[in-house]
């Protein structure tokens, strides 16, 4: 029960933000700067929750916490390929349809939405709701 309380937390605390404000619209820099304050913010905390459920468990907890978030040295090469490699393929067809068409969305968006789409949106989804989120499951189901 704790680990579905403590993952919805994370996600209205990754969410919320993004309604909260009021007064731009989506594409506006000062809004787009606010969400990516959000994202970082939430970011810094989502391990938390993680973290105090290995200290309940284990003495270990400093040691597992960086493996259970997927950040070790130990196969990064191919945590960083097989993905990269899978979300390429998923998106491929699109892409491939967009160039033949002639069309491209990176000329009409500004360099600031180009970094908030390509690099903060997915970096900060990907570690709250897959690194901190996931382990939270698993620990409450599995015993170390």
């Amino acid at each position: 029960m704790h680990a579905v309380l403590n993952c919805m937390c994370i996600g209205i605390a990754y969410v919320v933000p993004f309604y909260a404000r009021a007064g731009h619209e989506r594409n506006h820099p000062s809004t787009i700067k606010f969400r990516m304050v959000s994202t970082a913010t939430t970011c810094l905390v989502a391990w938390v929750p993680l973290y105090w459920q290995l200290q309940s468990k284990t003495a270990f907890a400093h040691k597992l916490l960086f493996s259970l978030l997927g950040l070790r040295k130990t196969g990064l090469l191919q945590a960083v390929i097989q993905p990269t490699l899978l979300t390429a393929s998923l998106f491929a067809g699109p892409l491939l349809q967009r160039a033949l068409s002639g069309r491209s969305d990176a000329d009409s968006m500004a360099p600031l939405q180009i970094l908030r789409n390509l690099v903060i949106a997915p970096v900060t989804e990907e570690f709250c709701f897959r690194a901190c989120m996931a382990p939270l499951f698993l620990l409450q189901v599995c015993r170390l």
